[in-house]
């Protein structure tokens, strides 16, 4: 039986990993945020992603990786060659991106949100 990766698990993966391939079908992830972006940015570690999605929208603000408008093969060997020779780099930018979109999405950036819109629906919190 197939199970999900404890959160051990997940993370020991994430941190033995150089890139993280965030394939994502353009329609369903238009506007889906995605935590695994923040993670693996957050360790310093280039993403490769689809265009038209939430991501590649992340990705051509930051950087710390590529954006890819197909799915061939091809493609991605070469995201790939070009993040494995100029790695430094793509790490430095996913890193300092992660910083960047932690400080938007985290618990206290949420309550402040919701603070902000409640103190603007009604005039109190």
């Amino acid at each position: 039986m197939e199970s999900s990766l404890s959160k051990e698990e997940y993370f020991k993966a994430l941190n033995q990993s150089s890139i993280v391939w965030c394939l994502y079908e353009p329609d369903w992830y238009k506007w889906s945020i995605s935590g695994i972006l923040l993670e693996a940015w957050s360790l310093g570690k280039p993403v490769i992603t689809t265009s038209g999605t939430w991501m590649a929208k992340q990705l051509e603000k930051y950087g710390g990786g590529i954006v890819l408008d197909t799915l061939e093969i091809q493609d991605i060997l070469k995201a790939i060659e070009e993040i494995r020779d100029d790695y430094a780099r793509f790490s430095a930018e996913a890193e300092a991106a992660g910083r960047i979109l932690y400080e938007k999405n985290n618990g206290v950036a949420l309550a402040g949100f919701i603070k902000d819109i409640v103190r603007k629906g009604n005039g109190s919190v």
